[in-house]
């Protein structure tokens, strides 16, 4: 068992050698051979040992083959570029974030800017409270939320005439006029 320690260690060394770029030296010296990674003493024989290379080490390829090397080591780096592009894109798309007191103010001032008994003093004063809200958290207005007049609910009317049997035959005719939720009647 003795004998097969030092082979063991000669092969390890030999095979761990050139994964560091290292080189060894087999070196005689008082009729015993040792192996060393620094060059023989002048007074001792000594030759330098040829290694193999390791075959993922890339020693021993074609061109072509080290340009396939090189090119999948930059189509992993231009993957890699694009990913994180992509993640700060879709970092700047995040919704904005706003807290529950101030998303419902947001909404009830937008409420009240399409109403359509707002005054334009009135709707000026709620965009620029809106534009507060928005600046406060770091953000632009958005577009759409600017009301023009014609985009003001207004309220429907509508009209309709019926006929109504009275007391002695008499016929009496009504008209109908429904305005928003209120309807009136108007009887002859």
């Amino acid at each position: 068992m003795t004998a097969t320690k030092p082979i063991f260690v000669l092969a390890v060394a030999l095979i761990a050698a050139p994964a560091f770029g290292q080189q060894m030296f087999k070196c005689v010296k008082d009729g015993k051979m040792t192996f060393q990674q620094m060059p023989c003493a002048p007074a001792n024989v000594g030759e330098r040992m040829p290694l193999k290379s390791i075959a993922g080490s890339g020693e021993g390829l074609r061109e072509s083959e080290r340009g396939l090397i090189y090119g999948m080591e930059e189509e992993e780096a231009r993957r890699k570029a694009q990913a994180e592009a992509a993640s700060a894109r879709a970092e700047e798309r995040q919704p904005i974030r706003f807290s529950r007191e101030d998303q419902a103010k947001i909404e009830n001032l937008k409420s009240d800017l399409t109403r359509r008994d707002t005054t334009r003093s009135q709707r000026d004063a709620i965009s620029r409270e809106l534009d507060r809200m928005y600046s406060k958290n770091g953000v632009e207005l958005p577009p759409t939320i600017v009301v023009k007049e014609k985009e003001l609910e207004r309220p429907r009317a509508s009209t309709g005439m019926r006929t109504i049997s009275g007391p002695n035959g008499t016929i009496i005719r009504c008209n109908t006029v429904t305005i928003g939720t209120v309807t009136n009647e108007y009887c002859q």
